[in-house]
């Protein structure tokens, strides 16, 4: 005999109940900044500065002038 219809057909989906939204845990509190431990570097005085390139040229022409 043929097997009954019931068999045939997969049994229908379980319906989808509507999950409840998960509560949102509470947003962990953001870590504070570390202070700022490396300071921009302060300006240079002038005579820490490297010297122009203009001026680097320059001291190097003198040196091969000396060499020469």
């Amino acid at each position: 005999p043929p097997p009954p219809v019931a068999a045939q057909t997969a049994p229908p989906p379980p319906v989808a109940l509507p999950v409840p939204p998960a509560p949102l845990p509470a947003p962990a509190p953001l870590p504070t900044p570390p202070p700022p431990a490396q300071l921009p570097p302060a300006p240079l005085p002038p005579a820490l500065l490297p010297p122009p390139p203009s001026k680097v040229q320059m001291d190097e022409d003198a040196l091969w002038d000396d060499l020469t």
